[in-house]
């Protein structure tokens, strides 16, 4: 399987790089509405479903893409987060997300430019039917596969899941259930780095698992990003798991999941977490401290910004050293870019500072 980045904030439709449930979560005080209004759907200027085709294949795919949203606007600035391994177009992708219009983020009645991103699904559509189902030879294969991880026997399995992914998961509903039975596999080797990205792919196409496979994925999704240090993230999987159909998470559980991750990021504890960063992909981190130290060795860095709600802040593309969070900055992401293989080390410390 294909490496996915374990980064910013669970992809969710239109969702814009945003601390909101971190902040509400602290008991951060909201400002006045007439001070910061966040970026809004306007319209989509595609003429239509862009992201469908018509063939025979039955492949799909995915793109994950973060980009600012301008002054007038206009989406601009694109990158490339994740995306599946085939099914999927880049041009077709960022032409798609370039014809979406925004009202911009303002703050006191002046635009300003903020960061977004967005799941972009590419479907496969046919005449008088549509291509969610399973074929035959998918359902046979994940249940041999299931069974033969039920009997402890991962060497088995292996090939089993090696054929179902190759072979015979080729729509979105396919690869969402061959994700999920990839991460019990690795699960069962202690292979951690892997199972991270099974679960976050599988959470990617949440919405064509089973109800309860799609909360115990997310479940797992929040505990992999609470022990990789990713709170933000840990933090927006779980309030998206109000959005699977069917899910019921009352505010006293949905607290009760808050609470630990609220307490590792209020410890006095620096944050310290690392990456590599791969070929054509930015890394994104939700920041939940004020400080924040970059550096990084056996490569170089292209490109650094803070992507937020209401701001676009260009930084040096090397060394950061106790850089401080402007207090007014809301929701905001580190964005890195550089060589493949650039080893980066994040530390953030002092207070709770970036607010919804």
């Amino acid at each position: 399987m294909k490496h996915f980045r374990l980064s910013l904030f669970t992809a969710l439709f239109l969702s814009f790089i945003s601390l909101g449930n971190l902040a509400i979560a602290q008991g951060e005080t909201k400002q006045t509405e007439n001070t910061f209004k966040p970026a809004k759907f306007k319209e989509n200027l595609n003429s239509k479903k862009a992201t469908e085709k018509s063939n025979l294949t039955r492949l799909e795919g995915w793109v994950w893409l973060s980009y600012i949203i301008g002054t007038d606007g206009i989406p601009k600035n694109l990158e490339v987060i994740d995306h599946s391994e085939k099914g999927y177009s880049l041009k077709v992708s960022f032409q798609f997300i370039k014809n979406f219009r925004y009202y911009p983020a303002k703050i006191n009645g002046k635009p300003v430019e903020s960061g977004a991103t967005y799941l972009l699904r590419h479907s496969v559509a046919f005449v008088g039917s549509n291509n969610d189902g399973i074929t035959p030879g998918f359902r046979n294969r994940y249940n041999e596969a299931r069974k033969l991880l039920g009997e402890n026997k991962p060497v088995k399995a292996k090939a089993v899941l090696d054929e179902l992914a190759q072979t015979n998961a080729k729509n979105l509903t396919e690869q969402s259930l061959s994700a999920w039975l990839h991460s019990m596999y690795f699960a069962h080797l202690k292979n951690w780095p892997a199972y991270g990205e099974a679960v976050q792919s599988a959470h990617h196409l949440r919405k064509y698992l089973p109800t309860k496979m799609a909360i115990e994925n997310s479940q797992n999704l929040r505990d992999h990003q609470i022990f990789k240090k990713h709170y933000a993230d840990a933090i927006s999987t779980i309030y998206s798991m109000r959005h699977i159909k069917n899910a019921e998470l009352d505010d006293e559980t949905l607290q009760a999941m808050l609470k630990p991750i609220n307490d590792l990021i209020n410890a006095p504890t620096p944050i310290v977490l690392e990456t590599t960063l791969e070929q054509d992909f930015v890394w994104m981190h939700g920041i939940v401290r004020d400080t924040l130290n970059v550096s990084f060795n056996e490569g170089e860095i292209n490109l650094a910004e803070l992507r937020c709600r209401n701001t676009h802040h260009i930084l040096p593309a090397g060394e950061i050293k106790q850089f401080k969070v402007p207090a007014h900055y809301r929701g905001c992401a580190l964005t890195l870019k550089g060589t493949p293989g650039t080893k980066v080390v994040v530390t953030e410390e002092g207070g709770l500072g970036v607010r919804y």
